[in-house]
């Protein structure tokens, strides 16, 4: 009689483990389907899309004209260096290289997360960009997070890695072995070489440089060359 509820509880059990084994193979399954459904004809279409290559408009006597063939007739309001994106935006974008190895163009806006295998350019990030080197040309809000970092336009946020680079200014830190801030920045510069042309904030570490600073430098050697004092040990401080 034990031996006979024995074998039916360990049946049970077994059962058990057999539907949530199934379960969770099916959730799998329906997961990597919801992904490919979205990738592939995402990437069909990235693919097809070369853009408009000539923009007709009204002339005096009511024929079309070409833009290419009259640079003059551009108006300045309208950038023509730039293919307007085929999409709004997408909540994901993965990389291996800039260009033909990305999934998405570059100047579709990233809304979500810019996963960049070796190298991945980005016009405009609003959530994530991750990877071995991250470049965003026009705007990031959110965080960069890899081993080089470079934002180009501005930037709200974090830049986290060995190395950061803040070309168009930046609210918000750098945290890395070297951090770079051009323009201004309002924020905090922490690792081993800190530079900035125009700081609002703090720089912590071994080496710090600033042009213009209003806050204070905390590390081995501190140079301020718009400050009261231009080079000071351990630490200086500007207006």
């Amino acid at each position: 009689m034990h031996t006979r509820e024995t074998e039916i509880m360990n049946h049970r059990s077994t059962s058990g483990t057999s539907a949530s084994l199934r379960h969770r193979a099916r959730f799998g399954f329906l997961a990597l389907a919801v992904l490919l459904a979205w990738l592939v004809p995402t990437a069909a279409i990235a693919d097809e899309y070369d853009g408009p290559d000539e923009i007709p408009i009204e002339s005096d006597d009511g024929d079309a004209a070409d833009l290419d063939s009259d640079a003059d007739s551009k108006p300045a309001a309208v950038d023509y260096d730039e293919e307007p994106p085929f999409i709004a935006f997408s909540p994901l974008q993965l990389s291996i290289a800039p260009s033909n190895a990305q999934i998405l163009p570059a100047n579709v806006p990233i809304r979500g997360v810019a996963v960049n295998a070796i190298y991945g350019i980005q016009h405009d990030v609003m959530g994530f960009d991750v990877g071995l080197f991250n470049e965003v040309e026009k705007s990031l809000v959110g965080a960069s997070v890899g081993v080089v970092n470079i934002t180009r336009g501005d930037a709200a946020g974090i830049q986290a890695g060995m190395g950061n680079a803040a070309e168009g200014g930046l609210k918000g830190a750098q945290l890395g072995a070297v951090n770079f801030s051009e323009k201004e920045m309002i924020g905090t510069q922490l690792g081993a070489g800190n530079t900035a042309e125009k700081l609002t904030g703090a720089q912590i570490g071994i080496f710090n440089y600033s042009e213009d600073l209003k806050g204070f430098q905390l590390g081995l050697l501190n140079f301020n060359s718009g400050g009261p004092i231009f080079f000071m040990p351990l630490f200086n401080f500007g207006r």
